[in-house]
């Protein structure tokens, strides 16, 4: 994305959140192939405790990864995992050139004060308590289950992603795992996109305990194995 391109997301970013208010976060993610991908700018950020420069979700980079903006322009109203309490639903706007993808531009909705008023205005009907926190709680762990999980930090969207592509547990009790073990995560980890993320490479080094010019040294091996693939079909 161009510098003029981010410079107006970044103006309708703040407009958004001042326009909306404290219950909305807004975030302009900007996918760069020089920088990574990562927030290029951030309103009420409370809401997730992100600040810039912090990591996409898993979930958006399985967007980017599946192209869905390419059939779609937008996605909207899904649930969002924040701080624990706290009601958030999101809705996210494809940023596109064409059929380039440039940028993302994310709502996040803390509907949590709405439903306590609510509770609290039910509360005085007859019977209505019990009610209302069984809808509540029968909605958050059911049809509403959390799609996104917010993170401001890289690490813990690294250990997202590869605990949904291997045994995190085996992982994290000090296994020792083979050449072979970790190409395997690193493929599928290139395949979601983590690598697009700036700062990936030095946290994956960390997760799979290797040095970074390793975790180079494997991203080139993958690329040459898809290389000689199709000279090989």
């Amino acid at each position: 994305m161009n510098q003029q391109i981010i410079e107006t997301y970044k103006s309708l970013t703040r407009f958004l959140g001042k326009t909306l208010g404290p219950n909305y976060e807004v975030v302009l993610h900007v996918i760069d192939d020089d920088e990574g991908a990562h927030i290029e700018e951030i309103v009420n950020g409370y809401i997730s405790g992100r600040t810039v420069d912090s990591p996409l979700t898993s979930y958006a980079l399985d967007r980017i990864q599946s192209r869905d903006y390419l059939y779609n322009d937008y996605d909207i109203h899904y649930k969002v995992l924040a701080k624990p309490g706290h009601e958030v639903y999101g809705s996210t706007f494809y940023i596109k050139d064409g059929d380039e993808l440039l940028g993302l531009l994310c709502i996040n909705a803390d509907q949590s004060q709405f439903i306590d008023k609510l509770c609290d205005l039910l509360r005085m009907m007859p019977g209505g308590s019990q009610t209302v926190v069984d809808y509540f709680s029968q909605e958050s762990s059911s049809s509403n289950a959390a799609i996104e999980v917010l993170s401001s930090d890289m690490s813990e969207v690294i250990r997202d992603s590869v605990g949904e592509v291997s045994d995190l547990e085996r992982l994290e009790s000090g296994y020792s795992l083979t050449k072979a073990e970790k190409m395997a995560i690193m493929r599928k980890l290139k395949a979601r996109g983590i690598f697009n993320m700036k700062g990936a490479i030095p946290k994956v080094a960390e997760f799979l305990t290797v040095s970074e010019p390793t975790v180079y040294r494997y991203l080139n091996e993958i690329v040459q194995e898809k290389q000689d693939k199709v000279e090989n079909a």
